[in-house]
């Protein structure tokens, strides 16, 4: 079968997984119908227009109120849409939703490196992942199936070609949180046996969890890169997306190793601190010393979470 023919079974399957969503959401009634519908409808320009819905209005009134969670909120929500999100995966979502304050608030290739704890800032990242968890809950695979590629026919190729990403971070980061030892296992064989199947969703999960065992797996990684600078550029350029933990525990590894005399490391850097930006990117006119100086200073900063959010940082990286 050639690569055509693999993309065509790969468009009708996604078509078939849109068709069962349509038929789901058909059924629904009130404003949790009206929200999935503009979800699923063109959702990446729907997003602006979901705090429009009746839903999406009662869900930023409940994130005003001080000490609020979007997991409170969803539960109450949950009956009233029930079978969208697979009962096995219902957990994880609202564990998901609620992480979200120590992530970025911005997923994009030009992102500034803020988190908040108002999650009013979050809530197109909430249906980011209410659809998700949903795409997820549809598929006959398990998430290490997913990310070790144990998926064959119609399920294997739409994940080669229409899965972009595959499993995304914050399920991934959810499940090492939870300290799910079948998904710890498959990240170590793909770290230490298989590396090509490292994925930027991968090591963004993990810099994204809490699991200190994968913080050291990964550091143990960038440390054995050696020549491979494509590898060395991943891990470095996405270690400002998770908990504040990973950094230090990543950063560290990078100033005791002198790791920032590499050209990627030293670019990395450059995106944490803000001091490559969309306007100045040329690496050249930025010395080491500049460079170190400002990761040091992020570094202060991030042992103080509360001072965090007053850095004016503007963050860039190869991949969105």
């Amino acid at each position: 079968m050639d690569e055509r023919e693999e993309r065509k079974i790969a468009n009708q399957y996604e078509q078939k997984l849109r068709q069962e969503t349509d038929s789901f959401i058909a059924e629904l009634k009130g404003n949790v119908k009206e929200y999935l519908t503009g979800l699923h409808s063109n959702r990446y320009s729907a997003y602006v227009h979901l705090s429009d819905t009746g839903l999406g209005k009662r869900l930023s009134s409940h994130l005003s109120v001080a000490g609020a969670k979007p997991s409170d909120f969803f539960r109450k929500e949950m009956p009233n849409m029930k079978g969208y999100i697979a009962d096995e995966l219902v957990n994880d979502f609202y564990a998901s939703i609620d992480a979200l304050s120590e992530w970025q608030i911005s997923r994009s290739e030009y992102r500034r490196s803020f988190r908040s704890k108002n999650y009013r800032c979050y809530t197109t990242r909430i249906a980011q992942l209410v659809y998700d968890y949903h795409r997820l809950s549809q598929m006959d695979a398990t998430i290490v199936d997913l990310i070790t590629g144990n998926v064959s026919g119609d399920l294997g190729l739409f994940c080669k070609y229409n899965y972009y990403g595959g499993v995304p971070e914050e399920i991934l980061a959810i499940r090492l949180d939870n300290n799910d030892s079948t998904l710890e296992k498959a990240i170590e064989d793909i770290i230490y046996d298989n590396n090509s199947k490292l994925s930027i969703n991968l090591i963004r999960g993990i810099v994204m969890s809490h699991n200190v065992k994968m913080y050291e797996a990964l550091g143990k990684l960038l440390l054995a890169a050696r020549l491979s600078e494509g590898l060395r550029q991943a891990i470095c350029e996405n270690i400002d997306r998770g908990t504040k933990e990973a950094f230090l525990y990543l950063f560290q590894i990078i100033m005791e190793h002198n790791l920032i005399r590499f050209s990627s490391v030293m670019r990395a850097a450059g995106t944490w601190t803000g001091l490559l930006t969309i306007e100045s990117k040329d690496l050249d006119r930025i010395s080491q010393k500049q460079i170190i100086s400002g990761a040091m200073l992020l570094r202060r900063y991030m042992t103080d979470w509360n001072r965090l959010s007053i850095l004016p940082l503007k963050v860039r990286s190869t991949r969105g």
